[in-house]
């Protein structure tokens, strides 16, 4: 073969040649990859609906009868009907609290409403910034912050849609880890329980609109009924971030 065939058949063979990825080129992209840096990781962001002092249903419930019991007789047919659906007919909320504050009152008109919010997330900006930081943990629907608080229950009231508890802060002080922590509020107007619906229609954040028309002494023309605790036991409740 003359040297002119020779470069064409190498021409030839050169236009053909597909390179191959070598064992040592193939350990360097792995090592590659590798070397890359980690995703970083999102920090969730936890945002309070609300603040709440979650009570035991059965202590609370056993009250609310004892006190029905001692009042047989003295309350209208109409009324102990609405309470025998709360009792015979299972009208009784899962879970028994005290809203404290509502995001909603971050942005109130009530000045004093927002203080609260606001002082209220001051307070427990350390408990969420340390479940934010901790993506191992499932946060769930609320948080629990160990603080207690006690109240003592004022009087039962009612209409044809809810029931309802009125009651008061003992000393309007918290127990901590580190102590007392003095001036826990309620940003609503009257704190209270919601402690059953009587039918299928009404929300519980009613409840505000019947205890306020019990406040006003029933200057709303509207029928509840109402009945009073006499030295009322004190109750405990721990403090829940609601997401």
């Amino acid at each position: 073969m003359c040297i002119r065939d020779r470069v064409n058949e190498a021409f030839k063979k050169s236009l053909e040649y597909k390179p191959t990825k070598s064992a040592r080129l193939d350990q360097h992209d792995t090592n590659i990859k590798k070397d890359k840096p980690p995703k970083q990781i999102r920090v969730k962001r936890i945002k309070p609906s609300y603040f709440s002092l979650h009570l035991e249903l059965e202590p609370i419930k056993a009250a609310i009868d004892k006190l029905v019991l001692q009042n047989l007789g003295k309350v209208s047919p109409e009324a102990t009907k609405m309470l025998n659906l709360l009792f015979f007919q299972s009208r009784f909320l899962e879970e028994f609290h005290v809203t404290l504050c509502h995001f909603t009152h971050r942005k109130s008109e009530i000045v004093k409403q927002q203080e609260i919010w606001n002082k209220y997330m001051k307070h427990y900006e350390s408990c969420i910034k340390l479940f934010e930081n901790d993506n191992k943990k499932d946060i769930g629907k609320f948080l629990k912050t160990g603080e207690t608080i006690k109240i003592k229950l004022v009087k039962l009231i009612w209409d044809s849609k809810i029931v309802t508890l009125v009651v008061e802060f003992l000393l309007d002080k918290s127990e901590t880890s580190n102590g007392i922590v003095e001036g826990f509020q309620c940003a609503n107007t009257t704190p209270h329980i919601t402690i059953g619906l009587l039918d299928d229609e009404t929300r519980p954040y009613y409840s505000n609109s019947l205890c306020e028309m019990a406040r006003t002494n029933g200057v709303v023309e509207q029928d509840y009924y109402e009945l009073e605790f006499k030295d009322s036991k004190e109750y405990s409740g721990e403090v829940y971030i609601n997401l």
